[in-house]
């Protein structure tokens, strides 16, 4: 089938939104993160802070966890993207819009992740010492879908993926691929399909990030 996405692949260039240089949004896709006046979630003993967002190649090397990337995951060189915030919380989402009409959108799709939480805590480049965060709320992800059009909106969302237990859906530092199946009815003919990737982490460890190897919707 075909991938409704664009720049799928992160090869397609990108750019820094309001002239942020850290943040480095790929093309064909919007960032937004949550303010430090966005009210702290339970526990959270800190404001939300901005995140950083780069593109990182295989040889990516900043997270303390045993872990490759994903088999597959490079199309020739293929990037990921690095979402990440030092020492403070954070709420952001990475976006896109996906214009149509009922000949391609109307029905059943499925909009698949490959990610990873990156999040992990006191660790030195080139240290054996490790220490991944073992709270479980630490870090979370979902997906999200909306279907916009001028008289209506729908949504859809996975529940927060985190990690609960050591067999549960996420563990920090393995990639899961995770999907989003949903049904598009035909009460509109024209409308926009929004789709994110919405990061949260709530305290303020070295490194909360979440990587991001491929997105499909079909």
């Amino acid at each position: 089938m075909t991938n409704l996405i664009y720049n799928y692949h992160w090869k397609s260039g990108s750019y820094n939104p309001n002239g942020i240089k850290e943040i480095n949004v790929p093309n064909d896709w919007s960032f937004d993160y949550e303010p430090d006046t966005t009210g702290n979630l339970p526990g959270q003993n800190q404001h939300f802070g901005r995140p950083r967002v780069d593109l990182v190649s295989e040889d990516f090397q900043q997270s303390p966890l045993d872990r490759q990337f994903p088999p597959n995951a490079y199309d020739n060189g293929k990037p990921i993207v690095n979402i990440y915030a030092n020492w403070m919380p954070t709420w952001c989402r990475l976006s896109q819009s996906v214009a149509g009409d009922r000949a391609n959108l109307i029905g059943e799709h499925n909009l698949q992740a490959l990610v990873m939480l990156n999040v992990w805590d006191y660790w030195e480049v080139g240290s054996p010492a490790r220490y991944p965060v073992h709270e479980k709320l630490a870090g979370e992800v979902r997906l999200v879908v909306r279907q916009v059009s001028e008289t209506f909106a729908n949504e859809w969302t996975t529940p927060w993926l985190l990690r609960v237990k050591p067999d549960d859906a996420v563990n920090y530092g393995q990639w899961i691929n995770k999907s989003l199946h949903f049904e598009v009815p035909p009460w509109e003919v024209y409308f926009d399909l929004d789709i994110s990737i919405e990061f949260r982490a709530r305290w303020g460890n070295q490194n909360n990030g979440l990587l991001i190897a491929q997105v499909t919707l079909e």
